[in-house]
């Protein structure tokens, strides 16, 4: 939130009343802090190669940057309702890279802002 304000005076020079405007700058904060995080991850890969080395570091920054305790890549199956953990990140937490079956029952997001997206993508599924 950002704000400005202004005194409305009389003929005499005092204040009558003020006047101010406040601008929620949220929206664009967060677009500068996701083409920030975007460059950084653009500089940490440019030079690799390895698939699974761009991978590992993609997860690792967006873990580190969401503050998460683990992140992970999963390569789905749709048609054989199936999913597979290829790399994670983990920070304080039990490492789950492994396969998934019966993706669509068994993987429910909880709640809260992090859990919107992936409910949304877990919607958009194939039955």
């Amino acid at each position: 939130m950002r704000g400005a304000q202004r005194p409305l005076k009389n003929a005499n020079g005092s204040v009558r009343e003020w006047v101010g405007v406040h601008t929620d700058i949220h929206e664009r904060n967060c677009a500068r802090a996701c083409k920030n995080m975007l460059a950084v991850m653009n500089e940490h890969i440019l030079t690799l190669t390895d698939p699974d080395e761009i991978l590992l570091r993609v997860i690792n920054l967006v873990g580190e940057e969401l503050s998460l305790n683990r992140c992970h890549f999963i390569e789905v199956d749709f048609d054989r309702d199936w999913a597979t953990i290829r790399q994670s990140y983990l920070h304080d937490a039990v490492s789950t890279v492994g396969s998934i079956p019966g993706l669509r029952s068994s993987v429910r997001p909880t709640s809260g802002p992090r859990c919107a997206r992936a409910a949304q993508l877990l919607s958009a599924m194939p039955p």
